[in-house]
């Protein structure tokens, strides 16, 4: 009997050709959105005990962080050549400004 391993056989994605390089970049995003939300709720909790408007910042790095997710995705996808991905980055952030600018203005 032989063992097969994922290292000697590639597997059906693989195969496919639906890997991609973003293996690295999930844990990375994960660790972008967990620090982002812990320092947006220290600075809202400071802004708690000192002043309306630092809690007013914290609560503005929360709504930041997802726009700053989809930066960090575009970036990604264009080092690594995924232009399809990178294309979609830009259209949902594209997308997200947009809202950000109509809201501002309305």
């Amino acid at each position: 009997m032989s063992e097969t391993t994922s290292e000697t056989t590639p597997g059906i994605e693989q195969a496919r050709g639906l890997t991609r390089p973003a293996g690295r970049l999930e844990p990375r995003l994960a660790a972008l959105l967990s620090w982002g939300t812990w320092i947006a709720c220290a600075v809202i909790a400071v802004g708690l005990v000192t002043s309306g408007r630092i809690a007013a910042l914290g609560i503005a790095l929360v709504i930041a962080l997802p726009v700053v997710r989809v930066v960090v995705m575009l970036g990604w996808y264009v080092r690594v050549r995924d232009l399809r991905l990178a294309a979609i980055c830009g259209g949902v952030l594209t997308i997200l400004l947009l809202g950000l600018a109509l809201g501002a203005a309305g």
